[in-house]
């Protein structure tokens, strides 16, 4: 299973449109919706690929 972490500020519409393109149970999709809490997840568990959102809340997204 491959897991893919989206880092996006959009709680609902963006996380459902990846989630119809990577389905379970072939893909597991994570999601924070700030730099940090990203950062954060990437820590306790290194993502196969992650999807960032370069305008974020609380840091710009080159930065994460």
């Amino acid at each position: 299973m491959a897991h893919l972490l989206l880092i996006d500020d959009d709680a609902v519409f963006v996380p459902e449109q990846v989630r119809q393109t990577f389905p379970a149970p072939a893909y597991r999709v994570a999601v924070a919706e700030t730099g940090s809490s990203g950062i954060e997840q990437v820590r306790r568990a290194s993502p196969d690929v992650v999807l960032l959102d370069l305008h974020l809340p609380d840091r710009p997204g080159l930065e994460v």
